[in-house]
């Protein structure tokens, strides 16, 4: 039997002559083999399957999300082709070598239709990759996100370690779990998390006035070198195991002991109440929040409000927070990590992305121009090269900062709105702040 695909898609991908002599079940048998997703034949193209299971026979169509390849004005393209008489859809993208990013799968079935939007906040319905090369980024009850890293030629190769790919965690947990028994007589590791009331948040008449607080202290006697602020725990610890990863790093010899207080965001409207720039909110947050972690901290011995390096952290709308609060209170922050920050974000103007005019200078720029002084803070601005526009946005940004007499460095990742490289940057981050 040879299947059949239409000569678009063969022209498209011609690597898939050599896959076509074969019935559907030796395709699959030979895609695990390789692993997916395989080369087209076409440089910088690849090619992407899924194969329907029993409870979605009745699909008519197949969708393919990559976060900033086949979202928003992309949308089109992630569209897969069914192979005629089997129930496996096939679908052939360009992406940009050295890239790494997630992807899910996406079946419509009829009268069903599919929304270019983001996600459900902290929600995950694409269907996992079972053929892929990497272990998944995030699951969530058989779903979630899976990984992908397209090979890099030499010139685009970074210094960056294995170590810290979003797709090596699973190793240094392996790393993590086989050092345990050798140093079981230190203090272990503790994760905590409690619902912490936000009283000024509250009194000024938001509705998220309480929240889950994460603390992690890292395992030994020595008392942590950084103290790590970082927003969305609900995914950092929740879904990527960012305490795992840190105890591996230690453990390792990778990274020294750090403690890290994470704040979980319940909601999208939530994110925008918290981290659209609400000095309610960082007030709580430095006041209520750092102080519980304090206490948490001195029934180890340590008084983690004398950690000499103060570090907080965030994505998106968690970056610009990030970046408004260590140059706001530089007595709070020494350091702030602001990955993909939102400069579309006006608080006296909330809207939407789409809806930022790029001739328009960003809030924070203006901002930024109107301080009395120059903040102390170290400051390391990121953006994903996918991300439409942002690279632009904040390399103009991070050349303004300079001018203006910040410590302040800018770089650009490849990969899109993404943990998938948000991972990888925040413990390259840490490694070079901390050495």
């Amino acid at each position: 039997m040879q299947l059949n695909l239409s000569p678009e898609m063969l022209l498209r991908a011609p690597a898939l002559k050599n896959l076509l002599f074969s019935t559907e079940e030796n395709l699959w048998e030979k895609l695990k083999e390789v692993g997916t997703p395989i080369p087209a034949g076409v440089a910088g193209r690849w090619v992407f399957f899924w194969r329907c299971e029993e409870e979605n026979q009745d699909v008519e169509r197949v969708h393919l999300f990559i976060n900033r390849v086949t979202d928003k004005d992309h949308f089109e393209t992630g569209w897969m082709q069914r192979i005629p008489g089997t129930n496996t859809w096939v679908v052939a993208l360009d992406i940009m070598p050295g890239t790494v990013g997630t992807y899910s799968f996406r079946p419509c079935c009829k009268g069903q239709d599919l929304r270019p939007g983001p996600p459900p906040h902290d929600v995950y319905t694409g269907y996992l990759d079972g053929t892929s090369l990497y272990p998944p980024l995030i699951v969530d009850r058989g779903r979630g996100l899976s990984y992908y890293r397209t090979p890099a030629t030499e010139q685009d190769s970074t210094s960056t370690k294995e170590i810290i790919a979003g797709h090596e965690w699973e190793n240094l947990n392996k790393i993590a779990t086989s050092k345990e028994e050798e140093k079981s007589e230190m203090p272990c590791a503790q994760t905590i998390k409690e619902n912490i009331f936000f009283p000024r948040f509250a009194q000024a008449g938001n509705e998220f006035p309480s929240r889950p607080l994460y603390l992690y202290l890292p395992e030994g006697n020595l008392p942590p070198e950084a103290m790590l602020t970082i927003f969305d725990a609900q995914t950092w610890f929740g879904r990527l195991d960012l305490p795992g990863i840190l105890k591996a790093c230690q453990q390792s010899g990778f990274l020294p002991p750090i403690a890290v207080l994470g704040v979980a965001m319940e909601t999208i409207p939530d994110r925008k109440a918290t981290m659209g720039i609400s000095p309610d909110f960082l007030d709580d947050l430095w006041e209520i929040a750092e102080k519980w972690a304090a206490q948490k901290g001195e029934k180890r011995g340590w008084n983690l409000e004398e950690t000499p390096i103060r570090i907080i952290s965030g994505e998106s709308l968690g970056g610009l927070t990030s970046l408004y609060a260590a140059a706001k209170y530089p007595e709070r922050y020494t350091h702030a990590l602001a990955q993909s920050p939102s400069l579309w974000w006006n608080p006296q103007a909330p809207g939407m992305p789409h809806e930022f005019d790029p001739r328009k200078q960003p809030w924070i720029e203006k901002w930024a121009r109107s301080l009395p002084e120059t903040p102390s803070a170290q400051i390391a601005l990121t953006a994903g090269a996918l991300e439409q526009g942002a690279p632009e946005k904040l390399k103009a940004l991070g050349q303004l900062l300079l001018m203006q007499g910040w410590n302040a460095k800018t770089r650009i990742y490849r990969g899109g709105h993404d943990y998938a490289w948000w991972s990888q940057s925040l413990v390259e981050y840490l490694k070079e702040t901390l050495g």
